[in-house]
């Protein structure tokens, strides 16, 4: 009886998904560690160098208790080699280009592993060893987000008991999308992102029945616009949500906000020397500039970096978010859950045209809708939502349509990460050429 209770225990579920994909997440570390140090190249432990930034501070910070690289930045670009662009120039210091609380939060991954093994920052193998740190720290926050994902389809479908199938659902979640090939390879805001989002849903579902879980919902929001300042709108919805559900609650809100915008704003000020600047803004453009009507049709239907080739899964997640806002205002219907999806839909959607209009909104060489990773909790909530519904009415064809779907994802991702490296040059937006394995020589 006790073991039947403890596994049926949504915490104990919990962690075996954590455990599971954490596992999955680095099952290629070992072979792409030892290829890079054979190859001398950093290629598959570094697959941009936009992180470069955020996977050496924690280093910085254990070891000399500084954000700035202007010692240690000759080496790592020696052995990561190209325009270090991830860093810029203040007063004579170098910064992270990038927000950094993706770096401040790997701290305690490192922790250890850096005071024992990696005493200063002088060969190729040690940068190599705060890779493959990197890629640790990215697959634990990663899978940890999947195993949230996991307690909130639990939570809100408990009642519809479908046997294996929300586990079946969250494998191919976290193995057949940029969950898997952007979030989990590295130390990306997106990986740090998602975890924030995800557990802002969570709690968000979690104050239904309990308000009390409000201010650590605000904290949520907060931190989640430090980590990426485009996470803007879902701090903005969750202050929506709240102002008008539990107004009550609302100067809590606000309260337990504060600290994390002055952290915000003291962040920009001690890095980038300005309370209103970011490093991004210092060192390169912010142009919104793509005609919508391109950004969309190549974030939905692009052989490279669409949903519908790459994530077809999340795809059907989007196709019924639009239905369900006609359907939804047509019968007036919304109960709890509802209304919870309602707003998550706002936030999906506001993201996505966002990066519709950005100038690159294809993500540069990233494979997939790779910019709107963090909002992909939302868009799998639609998708469970319908297969949900499905099931109920024809359990078998719906099964099987799953499968069919997931599957090929998973190939796709999969074939992703362990062939190509997790890239996709933006020179393939509209061919099929990141969707096949590659020829021998690009392998390693």
């Amino acid at each position: 009886m006790k073991l039947l209770k403890l596994r049926n225990n949504l915490i104990v579920q919990a962690l075996i998904v954590f455990i599971i994909f954490f596992i999955a997440y680095l099952s290629n570390l070992r072979y792409d560690y030892f290829k890079n140090l054979e190859t001398h190249s950093p290629r598959r432990l570094m697959t941009s160098r936009d992180y470069v930034g955020n996977t050496f501070l924690p280093y910085l910070i254990i070891k000399k208790g500084t954000f700035n690289f202007a010692d240690d930045l000759k080496v790592i670009n020696k052995y990561i080699q190209g325009k270090p662009y991830y860093v810029i120039d203040v007063n004579g210091g170098y910064y992270g280009k990038y927000p950094v609380f993706t770096g401040v939060l790997a701290v305690p991954i490192y922790l250890i592993p850096v005071i024992l093994k990696i005493p200063q920052l002088e060969t190729m193998l040690d940068v190599y060893k705060i890779l493959a740190l990197g890629r640790i720290a990215a697959s634990f926050y990663t899978a940890l987000s999947v195993a949230i994902l996991y307690m909130i389809i639990r939570k809100l479908w408990d009642k519809n008991n479908y046997g294996i199938f929300p586990f079946l659902f969250i494998t191919a979640y976290a193995l057949g999308t940029n969950v898997l090939s952007i979030a989990s390879r590295g130390l990306w805001l997106h990986t740090s992102s998602i975890l924030l989002i995800s557990l802002g849903i969570l709690l968000m579902v979690l104050s239904i029945k309990n308000p009390k879980y409000i201010p650590f919902l605000s904290l949520i929001a907060g931190l989640s616009v430090i980590a990426r300042t485009t996470n803007i709108f879902f701090a903005a919805t969750l202050f929506l949500y709240v102002l008008l559900h539990y107004r009550k609650y609302l100067i809590t809100f606000i309260l337990f906000t504060t600290p994390t915008v002055i952290l915000y704003f003291l962040q920009n000020k001690l890095l980038y020397g300005d309370f209103f600047l970011e490093g991004y803004q210092l060192n390169d453009k912010i142009e919104f500039v793509t005609p919508l009507f391109d950004g969309l049709h190549g974030l939905l239907f692009s052989p490279g970096k669409g949903f519908l080739f790459t994530t077809p899964l999340m795809f059907i997640g989007i196709i019924y978010m639009i239905f369900f806002y006609i359907l939804r205002l047509q019968k007036n219907d919304m109960d709890e859950k509802k209304r919870l999806m309602a707003y998550l839909g706002i936030v999906f959607l506001c993201g996505l045209l966002l990066n519709a209009k950005w100038r690159d909104w294809h993500g540069a060489d990233r494979f997939g809708p790779a910019l709107l990773t963090e909002f992909l909790p939302i868009t799998a909530l639609f998708s469970y939502d319908l297969f949900d519904k499905f099931i109920r009415r024809n359990k078998v064809l719906a099964l099987s349509i799953f499968v069919i779907i997931s599957l090929y994802s998973m190939y796709a991702h999969v074939n992703t990460v362990h062939f190509r490296k997790s890239r996709c040059s933006a020179d393939h937006v509209w061919t099929f050429y990141c969707l096949t394995k590659p020829s021998k020589e690009l392998l390693y």
